[in-house]
């Protein structure tokens, strides 16, 4: 991990602001070559992104933690987490690694399927502070076993790219992964709960079973015709929410955006309370400079509708109301 992750900053560097893809490139599907292009909608990528997506949405799965020190100068793995069904089937691996001040991130989610075979790799890394601070890798594999698709984004820009270099950063035996030891001393008893960290307040089951996975995203002034989408996960006991939404090219909004990033520390019947960043850009807004809300906000469903919506509307950075939505 710690290698890719230097590897995969000193490439953020080195990007320019808009770079081109090489969009020659292709891989083998099995029912058609997958590409730049096609990528997105090509259905066998499909059918991985509905397997990871009900991964993420299934409540039966357990976690089984193991939290590590930071022990060194450089990015040091401080968490393992690994997700079983009832029979002991590992579905999710995820590691957590961090720079000793916290500047540095690196979270890695691998995804099986029912026979225990690595079908995706999605990797964020984050450096506070640089120019392109969040590179985002997710790499696709068949029911063989062979990587099919590899693609990169900087998250910031919303812009795809393929590596030069191939990610080798997967791990296929999760269990074998998470047993081994640690280059740092394992965190257990108490220190290992403070360690963990808050968790969710759950006031209605009900409601946290209608949030938990993917859910159409939208800001009224960029489409409520074509959604953004987003994904809620439950990260031990915490629940986690990442929605983004893009004006569509070719129209005004062409590179709006509105974006969600953070944690629900409460969820009631009708309201959940969400912690973080509501982050939106709109070309006749605010002179078209991003605006930002960051802090505890309220998101209310009214009546009979389907959604979830933002209550604090009134834009902080010009006479406007925004409609945040999370649909459900």
């Amino acid at each position: 991990m710690k290698t890719v992750f230097f590897f995969a900053l000193a490439l953020l560097a080195a990007l320019p602001a808009q770079a081109d893809s090489p969009v020659t490139r292709s891989w083998s599907g099995q029912t058609e070559s997958i590409t730049f292009d096609n990528w997105l909608k090509h259905p066998e990528i499909q059918d991985i992104r509905h397997l990871y997506e009900a991964i993420l949405a299934d409540k039966s799965l357990r976690p089984s933690t193991r939290v590590f020190e930071s022990c060194s100068e450089g990015m040091n793995e401080v968490k393992r987490v690994i997700y079983r069904d009832d029979q002991g089937r590992a579905w999710l691996y995820r590691t957590e690694s961090l720079s000793p001040t916290d500047s540095s991130s690196s979270i890695a989610e691998n995804v099986y399927d029912s026979e225990g075979r690595l079908r995706f790799t999605y990797i964020v890394d984050t450096e506070k502070g640089a120019t392109h601070g969040k590179i985002e890798q997710r790499l696709y594999f068949d029911e063989s076993g062979r990587k099919i698709w590899e693609i990169w984004k900087r998250a910031g820009q919303n812009i795809y790219f393929l590596p030069e270099t191939e990610s080798q950063d997967y791990v296929t035996t999760p269990e074998q992964d998470f047993d081994k030891a640690a280059s740092c001393p394992e965190v257990t008893g108490q220190a290992k709960q403070d360690a963990l960290g808050p968790k969710t307040r759950i006031l209605s089951q009900t409601a946290t079973d209608m949030l938990l996975g993917r859910h159409m995203f939208s800001l009224q002034w960029i489409s409520w015709d074509y959604f953004g989408s987003a994904t809620v996960t439950d990260r031990e006991g915490l629940l986690h929410i990442s929605g983004r939404q893009d004006g569509r090219p070719g129209t005004e909004e062409e590179g709006s955006f509105v974006s969600m990033e953070g944690v629900i520390i409460e969820v009631r019947e009708k309201e959940f309370v969400f912690r973080g960043d509501v982050v939106m850009k709109v070309s006749h807004i605010a002179d078209g400079r991003e605006c930002v809300r960051s802090g505890d906000m309220v998101f209310a469903i009214s009546g009979s509708r389907k959604y979830w919506r933002m209550q604090n509307m009134d834009n902080p950075c010009d006479s406007a109301v925004d409609y945040v939505d999370v649909f459900f």
